[in-house]
């Protein structure tokens, strides 16, 4: 407000006179946070689709990041005007596309309707303009693929190629099974059924190439000592040869 007792028509006015933003986290650290967070898991509750919820989650926990929160009670114990002018300083960045900050801001919405407070949307998203400088988002080139893979091992080969031949986003990757593998012999490939399970599901080939990376990535990992099921992961983390082998020996 004014020292009239006015309330102030600048947007941002709100937002930069919260004085006691806490410590920046990562988001890592702040998702932790938010297991026991009621409001966020009411959110999350709200949410259709295990690929949706993964998306949104980030995107809150960035946008917790960016005000210095820590959890979701700096989000809601504000009045509305106050929540429209932290959302407008958020959306006023322009460090990132207006495709990317758009998406951030569906998570933000959905949180707040899924705790139900009404903002003024068509408000918010005015100020919405995108990163000053576009970047064209290119594929990479057969060339520099094969630069990436020069330094590739036995486990990031096959990730790398996945990515490329079957157009998958790296989000998936670690979501994907055994059994979202199937082998076509007659061609030498995998049909790759992505977010099975989900509304967001899908099915893309990987060409022979990357088929036979993985083949020898799960050959690896049967000589290191893991017996690979229908829901072992495609791509896990780093084999350790040694502690696989010692726990073998120890269970039998």
């Amino acid at each position: 407000m004014t020292k009239d007792g006015e309330i102030t028509t600048n947007p941002l006015d709100y937002a930069k006179r919260d004085t006691t933003v806490e410590k920046r986290l990562s988001t890592t650290d702040i998702l932790q946070k938010l297991e026991d967070d009621r409001f966020f898991q009411l959110f999350i509750k709200s949410l259709q689709t295990e690929a949706t919820e993964k998306t949104y989650r980030y995107s809150l926990a960035t946008y917790l990041q960016f005000h210095g929160f820590t959890s979701t009670e700096k989000m809601m114990n504000k009045n509305e005007k106050e929540i429209e002018s932290d959302i407008v300083q958020y959306a006023s960045e322009r460090t990132v596309s207006k495709a990317t900050m758009s998406a951030r801001l569906m998570a933000i919405k959905k949180f707040y309707r899924a705790n139900r407070i009404k903002l003024d949307w068509e408000y918010i998203l005015d100020f919405n303009k995108g990163e000053h400088i576009i970047h064209e988002d290119k594929p990479y080139t057969k060339e520099q693929i094969a630069k990436i893979l020069e330094f590739c091992d036995v486990r990031t080969r096959p990730l790398v190629l996945l990515m490329a031949s079957g157009a998958m986003r790296v989000g998936a990757i670690p979501d994907l099974r055994v059994k979202d593998l199937k082998k076509i012999e007659s061609y030498h490939l995998y049909q790759v059924t992505v977010y099975r399970g989900t509304k967001d599901k899908y099915i893309t080939f990987c060409t022979p190439e990357p088929s036979l990376a993985i083949d020898k990535y799960f050959e690896y990992r049967k000589q290191a000592g893991e017996e690979l099921t229908p829901e072992s992961p495609v791509i896990r983390d780093t084999v350790d040869k040694e502690n696989l082998l010692s726990e073998k020996s120890k269970g039998a």
